[in-house]
């Protein structure tokens, strides 16, 4: 996959497509960062993977999860409040998301009781622009997934037609906001895959060791 730095500061990506053809699919991107350039890169790839041209990409929104109480682990802060490196564990996720090319929209699914400090501490501390709606979620987390959905398909005072067609056509990430490993790549080959196959999962391959064990508690395997 060839590609070079060209005038304007855009970078241009040139993909050969493997079909009988043989023609060349070229697409430009302007360069934010060094970082994101590599992103920016693979995005275009795998839009063209999922059979779509980056003028054709569905509207993507993100659907983050943080209205549980975290009860499993004890505590009195639930688990994606709690500050790791500095900062509250909910903020990695969304910092992919709000990064990500893929991602259009963001709906933050959170408790009642921490609506405000999620804006104030977490949307406007991050400058998370992206973050379109904060909404009380349910008891349980298909309550939640619920609601947001239905958010997503209400149309807003003043919102343009086309928005909210293009909202309703498109495709929906949900993710659990205490799970902060999420990558701009991960959110790339799941866009990819879901162009091809209208809908997908993402699996990470297990590392811990698995035992079976019997009525008793003894181990089978």
């Amino acid at each position: 996959m060839p590609c070079w730095f060209g005038e304007d500061d855009f970078l241009r990506v040139q993909v050969q497509k493997r079909r009988r053809s043989g023609l060349y699919a070229e697409y430009f991107a302007p360069v934010l960062s060094e970082n994101q350039t590599s992103e920016t890169v693979r995005y275009l790839v795998w839009v063209i993977l999922g059979r779509r041209s980056a003028m054709e990409k569905k509207y993507c929104t993100a659907v983050v999860l943080a209205a549980g109480k975290g009860s499993r682990m004890g505590g009195n802060t639930a688990k994606q409040y709690m500050e790791i490196g500095g900062k509250p564990l909910v903020a990695y996720a969304l910092e992919v998301f709000e990064a990500s090319p893929v991602i259009d929209e963001i709906i933050l699914m959170t408790d009642a009781g921490h609506m405000e400090y999620v804006r104030t501490e977490i949307v406007e501390a991050y400058g998370l622009k992206k973050v379109s709606t904060i909404g009380a979620g349910g008891g349980e987390r298909y309550e939640s997934v619920w609601k947001a959905l239905c958010t997503l398909m209400d149309r807003e005072e003043g919102e343009k037609e086309s928005l909210v067609r293009d909202r309703q056509d498109g495709y929906v990430f949900i993710h659990d906001g205490a799970r902060p490993f999420v990558t701009g790549e991960i959110i790339e080959r799941a866009y990819g895959a879901v162009c091809r196959y209208n809908a997908c999962v993402v699996g990470m391959p297990v590392k811990d060791t698995i035992k079976l064990v019997n009525q008793e508690g003894m181990i089978e395997s």
